[in-house]
């Protein structure tokens, strides 16, 4: 049966994360130890970063390729904690200490991860050609003509992201239920639920935002009130081990831990509720991974 046929419950696919959490609260123990082992890393990895670019390196290729372990990591806890969410989802049967690990679903859900960045690359550029074509027929050197290419540009990346990303937003899902990816099947599945799939995740990314952003913010106050002779601005970046393990700077690590790992269920499980009730009106084998 074809996915325009097939349809899904928003009020289901929006709370699916909530369910799981309420249903396992266990879990976010779990998934916030994890996620603290890696902002840590990720904390040292930045302190690294530092030093590099104190001791001169930020033009050689030393400092990128730290860039570049920073984001094959997040990418692998993308990996990891999308996993664990889905599994929660698609199989809420089966045992909660098994759900996070790391093994070949995971690996092929990091490489799924890596090629949906890898194509917002290009297709940003592209999004960002009529608004270079429109600067070449405008004056020059003008603030308002600078504001209004860089505005268009920004929507149209904001837009050509927001279309590919919920075209696709089943693909990882069904990598994990169905040890493929496959573009062509993914669309198939998202067709004609667009802007249904959109308001489902846009609400819940808003929401997502406003916390991290007010963590952020509170932090910066503490940081002030703690630290009020040096810039807040300046205090944000870890410059030694030291900064990442003082007590202000490893609470707010914590909290921001919490944080991801209530993020990851509410954010992850709507596009494996979606997956599963359009998956369960497929006429193909595949329908029976949920058996």
């Amino acid at each position: 049966m074809r996915g325009t046929e097939a349809e899904f419950s928003w009020s289901t696919a929006a709370l699916a994360g909530f369910g799981v959490l309420r249903r396992e609260p266990g879990l976010l123990l779990v998934w916030s130890l994890v996620g603290l082992v890696f902002g840590l890393a990720d904390q040292m990895l930045d302190v690294r970063a530092e030093g590099l670019r104190a001791a001169g390196y930020s033009g050689t290729w030393i400092a990128p390729i730290t860039g570049l372990v920073r984001a094959v990591l997040a990418t692998v806890a993308m990996a990891i904690f999308s996993a664990a969410v889905y599994r929660a989802v698609l199989w809420p049967q089966g045992e909660a200490r098994s759900r996070m690990r790391f093994g070949a679903d995971e690996i092929r859900l990091t490489l799924v991860w890596l090629a949906q960045w890898a194509l917002l690359l290009p297709l940003s550029i592209l999004a960002v050609i009529p608004s270079f074509l429109l600067s070449t027929l405008m004056p020059k050197h003008e603030a308002l003509t600078s504001g209004l290419v860089g505005t268009i540009s920004a929507l149209s990346i904001l837009v050509a992201w927001l279309f590919v990303l919920v075209r696709l937003s089943l693909a990882a899902p069904m990598a994990l239920a169905e040890g493929r990816w496959s573009v062509r099947a993914a669309l198939g599945m998202s067709r004609g639920h667009f802007w249904k799939i959109l308001a489902v995740h846009l609400p819940l990314l808003l929401g997502a935002a406003l916390a991290f952003s007010a963590s952020n913010t509170l932090y910066g106050l503490v940081l002030g009130a703690v630290r009020a002779d040096v810039s807040p601005a300046v205090l944000l970046h870890n410059r030694s081990l030291a900064d990442v393990f003082s007590p202000v700077r490893l609470g707010f690590t914590i909290v921001t831990a919490a944080l991801g790992a209530v993020a990851a269920a509410v954010l992850y499980a709507p596009a494996a509720a979606i997956y599963r009730d359009l998956g369960s009106h497929r006429s193909d084998d595949q329908a029976a991974v949920f058996d």
